[in-house]
């Protein structure tokens, strides 16, 4: 019987884990053919499906995208930024802009660097980076705010976008807000396959993010749950200093450091 099928059958009894908890969860493939395995799901794949929430949270827990992305954003804010305008002559760079000062300061919390530094790493994450431009009473931008992707919820009507609704939790609940176009600045990786979504260099690297984390899995189980053999002397009477002395002496001569497995005596 498949560990599949065995799973159904003990499916609805009371100590059995749902099948969904144990798609997430990984089980041993019984099957041998890769060592390891998570259940399929409805159609056959083997791969966890990540939200673009779990992309976010992937940068806290590998250390390698950790690195990746740390490397680009560091290197970012580096970038010139020039305004200017075409004229006759040609490109003619502006010594003063509204945007210059903008970018010194973009919000109450960060500075030019750390702002690009959030840009770059929902870009490098999830495929998409979205800018909120806060602006005054006279409709000036005053601020721009990196926004996770994972709180941007691009909402369509009859098929053609028409606002973005920012959503995230709180200590208070969930706050929510409907942002018109123009108040949202988009940046993405063009996906071929999926016109006007994003796809990231992370999300390239899932599978073998994925194999990853089962492996480090598979290793505390094992570590976890070993059992390492040992030897127990036993003599009636008990044994004296000079008998411990030998006996030990004798094991590690066979045994000790250094030694490979052979005939004890």
């Amino acid at each position: 019987m498949g560990l599949l099928s065995w799973l159904r059958r003990r499916r609805s009894q009371h100590e059995a884990k749902r099948l969904d908890d144990l798609r997430r969860e990984g089980v041993w493939d019984v099957s041998g053919r890769v060592g390891w395995s998570r259940l399929p799901d409805d159609r056959g794949n083997v791969w966890e499906q990540y939200s673009t929430a779990d992309l976010e949270r992937a940068y806290e827990l590998s250390s390698v995208i950790y690195a990746c992305v740390r490397l680009k954003c560091t290197i970012l804010p580096q970038a010139w930024i020039e305004i200017g305008r075409w004229v006759r002559g040609g490109w003619r760079p502006l010594d003063e802009h509204p945007f210059y000062d903008l970018m010194r300061q973009p919000n109450g919390g960060q500075d030019r660097a750390m702002f690009l530094w959030d840009v770059g790493a929902h870009l490098e994450l999830t495929g998409e980076s979205y800018i909120w431009k806060h602006r005054n009473r006279g409709r000036q931008i005053i601020a721009l705010l990196p926004v996770p992707t994972s709180w941007v919820y691009p909402e369509t009507r009859a098929g053609v976008l028409s606002e973005y609704i920012v959503r995230y939790s709180t200590t208070g609940g969930q706050a929510e807000y409907r942002v018109p176009l123009e108040d949202i600045f988009a940046v993405r990786y063009p996906c071929p396959g999926r016109p006007g979504a994003g796809a990231g260099p992370l999300q390239a690297a899932l599978r073998a993010l994925q194999i990853d984390r089962a492996r480090e899995a598979l290793l505390m189980e094992v570590l976890t749950n070993i059992y390492f053999p040992s030897i127990i002397l036993g003599r009636e009477g008990g044994w004296t200093d000079e008998q411990r002395r030998e006996a030990r002496e004798l094991l590690e001569s066979v045994v000790g450091p250094g030694r490979r497995a052979g005939p004890l005596f």
